[in-house]
């Protein structure tokens, strides 16, 4: 099985930190499909802020890292995933979120961080479940990606048209997860 990482760090408020919602809403779309169930493994899931190495530590042979990336994680995300590469060159590495460039903004990216893979724009649902599906980048629609430090961009993925028939990490068991784990 394929070991695969979440992050969605935020800091920790009057000791409470609030649950990784948005990475949440995406695993629980594709953790039970059974191509996925049978060839993934949940490793870990990083929601709390740490120091970079307390994190890269509890990293172990790692084939994929999601991020979830906003102002106030950036340049933490940046540090882990640019030594995860170090350490695991084949690691693939996936930032997804508010703050990564837009699909029209993201000119020169990967030659200043070229330890990212792949850039996932707009709602990160179906195209997470195509990445761990498929290989054939070029065929993924709302990517731009990395190859050989320049950018690919393909055409943007259609938007979402609603959430009501989407999984909910409260309802399925996701946060359940997270919060036995992390007492």
């Amino acid at each position: 099985m394929k070991k695969l990482y979440i992050f969605e760090l935020s800091d920790i408020f009057a000791n409470q930190v609030y649950l990784p919602y948005s990475s949440g809403v995406v695993w629980s779309h594709v953790k039970n499909d059974p191509y996925i169930k049978k060839n993934y493994e949940l490793k870990d899931w990083f929601f709390a802020r740490e120091d970079a190495q307390s994190i890269i530590s509890k990293i172990v042979d790692p084939d994929i890292l999601i991020f979830s990336c906003f102002m106030w994680n950036w340049n933490l995300n940046c540090e882990i995933a640019s030594q995860i590469k170090k350490n695991f060159p084949s690691c693939k590495i996936y930032f997804g979120g508010q703050h990564q460039p837009l699909a029209d903004r993201n000119s020169n990216f990967f030659k200043k961080f070229s330890f990212v893979d792949v850039l996932i724009h707009g709602e990160g649902e179906e195209t997470v479940k195509e990445l761990l599906y498929n290989n054939e980048m070029d065929k993924i629609k709302g990517i731009t990606y990395n190859l050989d430090n320049k950018e690919i961009r393909n055409p943007p993925r259609q938007r979402l048209e609603g959430i009501h028939d989407k999984a909910s990490p409260y309802l399925d068991g996701s946060f359940d997860w997270i919060v036995e784990k992390n007492k």
